[in-house]
Protein backbone atom coordinates (compact mmCIF):
# COMPACT_ATOMS: atom_id res chain seq x y z
CA UNK A 1 0.00 0.00 0.00
CA UNK A 2 1.68 3.34 -0.84
CA UNK A 3 1.81 6.76 1.37
CA UNK A 4 -0.90 8.62 -0.35
CA UNK A 5 -3.26 4.86 0.14
CA UNK A 6 -2.08 5.33 4.19
CA UNK A 7 -2.86 9.06 4.65
CA UNK A 8 -6.39 8.87 3.15
CA UNK A 9 -7.01 5.75 5.20
CA UNK A 10 -6.08 7.27 8.37
CA UNK A 11 -8.29 10.81 7.48
CA UNK A 12 -11.15 8.15 6.64
CA UNK A 13 -10.88 6.88 10.26
CA UNK A 14 -10.54 10.04 11.68
CA UNK A 15 -13.58 10.94 9.82
CA UNK A 16 -15.43 8.25 11.47
CA UNK A 17 -14.75 9.39 15.07
CA UNK A 18 -15.17 13.10 14.63
CA UNK A 19 -15.31 16.33 12.90
CA UNK A 20 -12.44 17.37 10.99
CA UNK A 21 -11.62 20.93 9.76
CA UNK A 22 -8.80 22.18 6.96
CA UNK A 23 -7.45 25.38 6.68
CA UNK A 24 -4.83 26.17 3.99
CA UNK A 25 -4.11 27.84 0.86
CA UNK A 26 -7.16 29.43 0.50
CA UNK A 27 -5.33 32.97 -0.40
CA UNK A 28 -3.41 31.11 -2.62
CA UNK A 29 -6.69 30.22 -4.75
CA UNK A 30 -8.28 33.24 -4.51
CA UNK A 31 -5.24 35.25 -5.97
CA UNK A 32 -5.61 32.81 -9.18
CA UNK A 33 -8.67 35.21 -9.30
CA UNK A 34 -6.83 38.04 -10.39
CA UNK A 35 -9.52 40.19 -8.02
CA UNK A 36 -9.26 43.54 -8.72
CA UNK A 37 -10.27 47.00 -6.02
CA UNK A 38 -13.99 46.44 -7.01
CA UNK A 39 -13.88 42.85 -5.78
CA UNK A 40 -13.35 43.45 -2.40
CA UNK A 41 -15.58 46.37 -2.13
CA UNK A 42 -18.79 45.41 -3.70
CA UNK A 43 -21.76 47.57 -3.95
CA UNK A 44 -21.51 47.59 0.24
CA UNK A 45 -18.31 49.50 0.84
CA UNK A 46 -17.57 51.34 -2.63
CA UNK A 47 -17.24 54.75 -0.88
CA UNK A 48 -14.88 53.17 2.25
CA UNK A 49 -11.43 55.42 2.76
CA UNK A 50 -9.39 53.17 2.29
CA UNK A 51 -7.85 50.81 -0.60
CA UNK A 52 -9.48 47.42 0.53
CA UNK A 53 -7.61 45.17 -2.36
CA UNK A 54 -6.07 42.06 -0.70
CA UNK A 55 -8.52 41.76 2.31
CA UNK A 56 -9.83 38.28 1.18
CA UNK A 57 -12.18 38.45 4.14
CA UNK A 58 -14.29 41.21 2.57
CA UNK A 59 -14.83 38.33 -0.34
CA UNK A 60 -17.31 36.69 1.77
CA UNK A 61 -19.77 39.58 1.41
CA UNK A 62 -19.05 41.43 -1.33
CA UNK A 63 -18.05 38.35 -3.61
CA UNK A 64 -19.28 35.91 -2.37
CA UNK A 65 -19.17 33.86 -5.95
CA UNK A 66 -15.72 33.27 -5.38
CA UNK A 67 -14.99 31.82 -2.19
CA UNK A 68 -18.17 29.52 -3.16
CA UNK A 69 -15.68 28.62 -6.22
CA UNK A 70 -12.88 28.44 -4.41
CA UNK A 71 -14.47 26.26 -1.54
CA UNK A 72 -15.97 23.69 -4.63
CA UNK A 73 -12.40 23.24 -5.53
CA UNK A 74 -12.23 21.00 -2.08
CA UNK A 75 -15.66 18.96 -2.11
CA UNK A 76 -14.27 15.86 -2.69
CA UNK A 77 -12.77 16.09 0.77
CA UNK A 78 -14.55 14.48 3.88
CA UNK A 79 -13.41 17.45 5.68
CA UNK A 80 -14.96 21.25 6.10
CA UNK A 81 -13.03 23.82 4.74
CA UNK A 82 -13.87 26.99 6.08
CA UNK A 83 -12.55 30.37 4.88
CA UNK A 84 -10.00 31.64 7.78
CA UNK A 85 -7.60 33.42 5.98
CA UNK A 86 -7.02 36.62 8.54
CA UNK A 87 -8.16 34.31 11.49
CA UNK A 88 -6.66 35.57 14.57
CA UNK A 89 -6.41 33.61 17.72
CA UNK A 90 -6.68 35.52 21.55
Amino acid sequence: MGQRSIVFDEIATLADQRILLIDGAMGTMIQREHLEENDFRGEVLKNHPKPLKGNNDLLSITRPDIIYKVSKLTEFLSLSYRHTFSFVKD
